[in-house]
């Protein structure tokens, strides 16, 4: 079992990497094109829609590790350079106040369950590269291992889940 948390550990971190570099690319476009917040049109968004949308990320972000997490990757670096883009553009314009009320709260466990579920991709991705090099150095029980991603994969989604509900009725802006 430690073999397995190791390697999520690793790739978890490498997900990071990639987040934060999306992010600070959304930052930097956000500076080169700033959009005035007061055009923004904001639309009524309910719980099931919500869910709904963010389930369907979540699923492409788990699913993608099957296809050695190129979809993973690619709704991982559009994601996060939109949250970048966004958390730009309410700190250019002043309004850094309406960030940390409306967005960060909501932020925070959609980011966490973005980044757990990309690191369970990228350990299946791990395994596939493994099972197609026929590599028999995999030191790990399966029963351990897929007990343990059940694990995460639950409270990444219950994470997904209050994103939801504190976005949609604490922190909509």
């Amino acid at each position: 079992m430690t073999g397995f948390l190791k390697l999520f550990l690793t790739k978890t971190r490498c997900v990071l990497g990639i987040s934060l570099a999306a992010f600070l690319v959304g930052v930097f476009l956000a500076k080169l094109r700033p959009y005035p917040l007061s055009r923004a049109i904001i639309p009524k968004i309910y719980l099931h829609e919500l869910l709904w949308n963010n389930t369907k990320v979540w699923l492409i972000l788990l699913f993608g590790g099957f296809l050695f997490s190129i979809p993973t990757t690619i709704v991982l670096v559009i994601n996060y350079s939109s949250f970048g883009w966004s958390a730009a553009q309410y700190l250019f314009q002043d309004q850094g106040g309406k960030l940390l009320t409306a967005v960060v709260p909501h932020l925070f466990f959609e980011c966490f369950a973005l980044i757990t579920i990309s690191g369970i991709a990228l350990t299946i991705t791990h395994y596939e590269f493994c099972f197609l090099q026929n590599n028999r150095k995999r030191d790990i029980s399966i029963d351990n291992a897929t007990l343990l991603s059940l694990f995460v994969v639950f409270i990444s989604w219950f994470s997904l889940f209050w994103a939801a509900i504190i976005e949609t009725y604490i922190s909509h802006i």
